[in-house]
């Protein structure tokens, strides 16, 4: 039986997978005591709630870095079809040059806001967690969406398909 090598590639996916199938599944688990706990016993659990939507803020920023290494996230694609290849790949270029632009400087004003934040740091209300660390998420799910963009790019070039520029996922 032959041993999968080590891959950085395959680290992060496995890693990212991982991630969000924990949060969910605990976004699930949470929801569902809170309702038993809510109906049949007649009391609130507070710091399931809160748990609850710290996952869902992590599933959102950290899923997109699958969506974007699979090359399913959201692209409108249906009126730049109409223009011969050499367009459609300018486009292309365009459009993922803005989307990087855009990934980029969400990272660097969230992480200027979560310093500011440690002059002043919020606590969470159930938990009492520091908030800087649930602000975290975006830089890091931003950065790792980056890093997915550019590795989609990487493998585009090394083997010369330029496809997924013009299908997305399963397009």
């Amino acid at each position: 039986m032959e041993r999968k090598r080590w891959t950085l590639s395959s680290f992060l996916d496995n890693f990212e997978l991982l991630l969000c199938s924990v949060m969910l599944c605990s976004m699930i688990g949470l929801q569902f005591i809170q309702v038993i706990a809510r109906y049949g016993v007649g009391r609130s659990i507070g710091w399931a709630e809160e748990l609850s939507r710290f996952a869902l803020l992590g599933l959102v920023y950290i899923s997109g870095a699958i969506g974007a290494r699979y090359n399913t996230h959201i692209r409108v694609t249906a009126h730049i079809k109409k223009f011969p290849k050499p367009v459609q790949f300018a486009f292309g270029v365009a459009a993922t040059l803005v989307w990087l632009a855009f990934n980029i400087i969400v990272v660097y004003y969230s992480v200027k806001y979560i310093q500011m934040m440690a002059r002043r740091p919020q606590i969470s209300g159930a938990l009492l967690i520091d908030m800087r660390y649930i602000f975290a998420l975006i830089p890091f799910g931003f950065g790792l969406q980056t890093l997915r963009i550019l590795q989609l790019w990487y493998n585009m070039i090394k083997s010369r398909d330029f496809s997924p520029l013009f299908y997305s996922g399963e397009d």
